[in-house]
């Protein structure tokens, strides 16, 4: 099949399942891995693929679908990178755009805001499981009440 040309498309895995074209932007992993920044700011304007590169990223890290994941990256240039592959479907990976979020004041923007972040609590809960430092404790108390935590201190 011949590859197509996508419009708007800013998931990666459906670029790669449908066969569309892609410029190969892995070899910002590479980069992101051999680099020793505690921060990673990724600027672009408007319509110039961050959702797209993110996407790319959350499907590279995440532990969850890790070897459905690995396939969407054969041929890819970070294939070819042992410190990067070392990395792939290792960590879960919280994604969270904003990109389609509306709200016509600031009240409704934090209703939107707690809500997602109240899903994105509920999906990851099982982490509370593995070993925490107290700091973690306090931050995620896993008693089930997630709107203090959203709600008051992370929307201030």
């Amino acid at each position: 099949m011949k590859p197509v040309i996508p419009i708007g498309t800013e998931y990666f895995g459906k670029l790669r399942e449908n066969n569309y074209y892609f410029v190969d932007k892995t070899t910002f992993l590479s980069e992101f891995f051999r680099g020793h920044a505690d921060v990673t700011l990724i600027t672009r304007p408007r319509r110039f693929g961050k959702t797209l590169l993110l996407s790319m990223t959350q499907q590279f890290l995440d532990i969850e679908d890790a070897e459905e994941h690995r396939k969407l990256f054969e041929g890819l240039q970070v294939m070819d990178d042992p410190v990067a592959m070392a990395e792939q479907g290792t960590r879960p990976v919280i994604f969270l755009t904003m990109k389609n979020m509306e709200w016509d004041d600031w009240e409704g923007m934090q209703k939107n805001i707690a809500s997602e972040f109240a899903y994105l609590y509920s999906r990851f809960k099982y982490l509370l499981q593995d070993e925490m430092d107290a700091g973690d404790r306090t931050a995620f108390p896993g008693d089930g009440n997630l709107q203090p935590v959203v709600g008051q201190q992370l929307l201030q």
